[in-house]
């Protein structure tokens, strides 16, 4: 088939996976991006930043909701907001663009996580399990055990002191001034939070604390290959096991999971978050 004439760049793509017995699930929704047509055809898609980027807007709000701020911007455009999203006020926003500029200037100014799941959810705020719901969060714990379903086991084993971790978190009031609070130690990296209209010293030294505590721990840091099943998602959780090593058991947020699939089956490579 003359693949340019039957594929065409903007056409809806669904991509989904899994094995007959447990069930196939969507792990992608989004567009053809571009197509390459040579011995092989390989199709370049992208999710909804695709349609994103061809949807200007223009904005000027002062004092409104993260939610409502982003609520507007993903007007009509199929997106919803998840009720996850941090509850947080941005002082001042101006922009003149298209929306996945406007998106990445969030993301960048308040250093949030942005993320925009299979279903066409958008969740903006910190990197944590609060991505997902309740319910989610239970359907997404699944268990490893190292040496029956793990095929690669990349993880490296690191303490708190070896990775040092600052954390400052910058509260900035509608007149201009600024709080700060700091947690963690310095000569390791660093990272800057920010909390429009929270000045409070004590509630900003509060959630300085929390972020630490979930990002510097002894735990593990790397990846795991797995097979197809059990189907991992960002935001949920892995039980890991190590009947050697119990003292390295725990529970770890999932960053990220790459999905591979060819004739010999499913492969998904987990990047490992902070130990909950």
């Amino acid at each position: 088939m003359e693949v340019k004439k039957e594929v065409k760049v903007g056409d809806s793509v669904v991509i989904e996976t899994g094995y007959i017995e447990t069930g196939i699930k969507s792990l992608f929704k989004g567009v053809v991006k571009a197509i390459n047509a040579g011995e092989r055809v390989r199709l370049d898609v992208e999710d909804g930043m695709f349609t994103f980027r061809q949807r200007p807007i223009v904005l000027s709000e002062k004092a409104i909701q993260l939610k409502t701020l982003l609520t507007k911007l993903l007007a009509d455009t199929g997106v919803t907001v998840s009720d996850r999203t941090a509850d947080m006020t941005v002082d001042e926003f101006q922009y003149n663009g298209n929306v996945a500029g406007a998106l990445a200037v969030i993301k960048e100014r308040l250093n949030l996580t942005v993320y925009l799941n299979a279903d066409g959810v958008l969740y903006a705020g910190l990197e944590e399990a609060e991505m997902l719901n309740a319910d989610e969060q239970q359907s997404a714990r699944i268990k490893l055990t190292y040496g029956r379903n793990i095929i690669e086991n990349n993880l490296s084993y690191q303490t708190k002191e070896s990775s040092p971790l600052k954390i400052v978190v910058k509260g900035k009031a509608k007149d201009g001034k600024e709080t700060v609070a700091e947690a963690g130690m310095d000569g390791g990296s660093k990272q800057t939070h920010y909390r429009y209209n929270v000045t409070d010293k004590a509630a900003l030294q509060l959630i300085a604390e929390q972020i630490y505590k979930q990002q510097s721990y002894d735990g593990f840091r790397g990846t795991l290959t797995i097979f197809g099943i059990p189907l991992a998602i960002p935001g949920g959780t892995v039980e890991y096991r190590n009947d050697n090593y119990k003292d390295n058991e725990g529970r770890y947020f999932i960053k990220g999971v790459e999905t591979t699939f060819n004739t010999g089956g499913l492969r998904q490579r987990l990047t490992m978050g902070y130990k909950i």
